[in-house]
């Protein structure tokens, strides 16, 4: 029987002496006897010339794959966890990228995340388990599937719940019919009717009819002769349309510098500091 001997870059069989070539770690560094003769005719591994799977080595053919140690045509056979099915089987297959998986039958089986797990009429996959969606509900709450007991199309928290009569506001369940919603929205963990209240900063405010509002910080403001300032409600009266810090000013006859308003007459500061502090703004 010819020596075989293994070393970190070189094996020698006989006397054939294989280097280390580029290719499958498993066979890189060895040699084999490919005719399987009763004399041994040795040759080292040819990545080219050769295919390695899971440490055998086999003569290479275009288009075959290796599956575990066996290899296979891809157009007439499955691989799925090391195991070969032919295609006129209709094979399925349950794996993912994590797993090499293993083969199901699709009647009475199903694939939930690379776990072969019962099929039912009423029975749903929920990450790698089932569940009965007749009396519990799958949640994906925080990127994790749960299973919880209840019937709901939506989860709040990990409670369940219908969203055409609830809302699930700060992980708090309100319950609101389907006809209130084109009304009725969160507030915080509450809920508001947008057409009499306000929501500013999760507090709710009333409206005050005929006016046109909006927020500013938790306040509410009338949009017709107020402005929102850095959450301070200031007057917009005498075209005081914009902001300066927490003041509103007229852009025609004022200007804004260093937070601070001055007056402005022929397109210059007429305050000696407002001038000063433009400049050193510039």
């Amino acid at each position: 029987m010819a020596a075989y001997l293994m070393l970190p870059l070189v094996a020698v069989c006989g006397l054939l002496y294989c280097k280390g070539v580029v290719g499958t770690q498993e066979c890189e560094h060895k040699c084999y006897d490919l005719n399987r003769h009763r004399v041994p005719t040795y040759t080292c591994f040819d990545p080219v010339q050769q295919i390695c799977c899971s440490g055998v080595v086999y003569g290479r053919v275009e288009n075959q794959e290796c599956c575990g140690r066996e290899v296979y045509m891809p157009t007439t056979h499955m691989c799925c966890g090391d195991e070969l099915k032919p295609l006129s089987e209709n094979p399925h297959c349950c794996r993912d990228q994590y797993s090499t998986g293993g083969f199901y039958n699709a009647t009475t089986e199903q694939c939930c995340q690379s776990t072969v797990r019962p099929k039912g009429d009423d029975i749903e996959c929920c990450g790698s388990e089932v569940f009965d969606d007749r009396i519990s509900t799958c949640c994906h709450d925080n990127g994790i599937d749960t299973v919880v007991d209840g019937v709901g199309d939506n989860c709040c928290n990990g409670i369940p719940y219908s969203s055409d009569n609830a809302l699930c506001c700060h992980d708090t369940v309100r319950h609101v019919t389907k006809h209130d919603q084109t009304e009725v929205q969160c507030c915080g963990t509450g809920v508001y009717n947008m057409t009499k209240e306000l929501c500013c900063s999760e507090v709710k405010i009333p409206r005050d009819s005929g006016k046109h509002e909006g927020c500013c910080g938790t306040q509410k403001y009338d949009l017709t002769t107020q402005i929102c300032c850095e959450g301070q409600v200031v007057s917009s009266s005498n075209g005081r349309t914009e902001c300066c810090h927490k003041e509103s000013y007229n852009p025609d006859i004022e200007t804004c510098c260093a937070n601070r308003v001055f007056p402005v007459v022929g397109g210059e500061c007429r305050s000696e500091i407002g001038r000063a502090s433009c400049r050193e703004r510039v």
